[in-house]
């Protein structure tokens, strides 16, 4: 999965550097364009999401505590995610700056699902701007139609609202993070 996620980050940056369009319309990641010079990208796709409450009722809830060990799957189908395993990243998560060790619902191969990250002490993460994981219309837990579903469902959104400098802003982020938050977790612990 990880040589997907690095193929598809590259096919992001050579469209970006040719200046392709992107419009992602709904929460499926059918519909993939969307303006990256465009300073309302941001506003427009937040306006064509729906409730976050109907992507969280569909995943599995994380629970609040976990082993300070990290280990490579908790129950209920979470799995460590690549891009933030305490164990290869030592508690670098480029995606999630906060949090020591995130994992990735992988229940279902299609469909939303959940991602939750963690502080060293083993402690879920509520805020999505701590470092706290989100929920995801897509779930990268798939095939590569899957994996293409959530670079435009999830990432291209994350990119333009909190990362490029020609359309991201405070504003953006918060608008990406109260349409993919991070939900709730379950209060007992994994172990």
């Amino acid at each position: 999965m990880k040589s997907i996620s690095l193929a598809l980050f590259a096919l992001f940056n050579i469209l970006f550097i040719n200046c392709l369009p992107f419009n992602i319309k709904n929460n499926d990641g059918n519909q993939c364009e969307i303006s990256f010079f465009d300073t309302q990208a941001c506003n427009i796709w937040y306006q064509q999401q729906g409730n976050p409450k109907d992507l969280l009722s569909q995943t599995v809830i994380p629970p609040c505590q976990i082993s300070t060990l990290f280990p490579e799957q908790l129950p209920g189908g979470w799995e460590a995610d690549e891009t933030c395993n305490a164990h290869q990243h030592f508690g670098h998560c480029e995606f999630h700056p906060g949090a020591y060790g995130c994992y990735r619902s992988c229940v279902n191969s299609t469909g939303p699902s959940g991602q939750a990250c963690y502080y060293q002490n083993g402690t879920w993460i509520s805020d999505p701007r701590e470092g706290g994981g989100t929920v995801d219309a897509e779930t990268p837990c798939g095939d590569l139609v899957q994996e293409i579903k959530h670079f435009c469902a999830d990432f291209i959104p994350y990119f333009v609202c909190c990362v490029l400098p020609t359309t991201s802003s405070a504003e953006n982020c918060n608008k990406y993070y109260l349409a993919r938050p991070a939900g709730t977790c379950n209060g007992t612990s994994a172990f």
